[in-house]
């Protein structure tokens, strides 16, 4: 079973979900990306969250090691703002251009897929309390 700390900031309407990486990860935060927007009010955006949210998780999952992924979502005057954390300090490079040519790869196409149905995304490369690691995020 995966073990989740969270925590709502209510200063600055923040909630953080730490997930231990195992195969339950990634519905975890599909969870709680459906629970923070129907709290939010915006059910127009939980599929396109959920979806978002699954590529990003997935790639750390995938592509690093990190045993601890820290999911953050705000609000952000109705724009909400998601972010996922990892250990990994290599940055993922979202594509300049989107472009879905080839359909049938098996990879490759989640960034794309982020950057085509959020309003903005990128990285930062520090994580939460300074810590080494990369931040992956999105805005709706």
């Amino acid at each position: 079973m995966a073990t989740v700390i969270n925590s709502a900031d209510r200063k600055c309407d923040r909630h953080r979900h730490v997930l231990h990486r195992n195969k339950e990860t990634t519905n975890l935060a599909r969870m709680w990306t459906r629970h923070f927007l129907l709290t939010e009010h915006r059910e127009d955006l939980v599929e396109i969250g959920e979806i978002c949210i699954s590529e990003l998780v997935g790639n750390s999952i995938r592509h690093t090691m990190s045993p601890l992924i820290v999911l953050t979502m705000r609000p952000n005057d109705g724009s909400p703002l998601f972010e996922v954390w990892d250990d990994s300090l290599k940055l993922p490079e979202f594509p300049k251009v989107v472009s879905f040519d080839d359909l049938e790869a098996e990879s490759g196409r989640g960034l794309c897929l982020v950057k085509h149905l959020s309003r903005d995304c990128g990285t930062v490369g520090s994580g939460p309390a300074a810590e080494d690691g990369k931040i992956v995020w999105f805005r709706l």
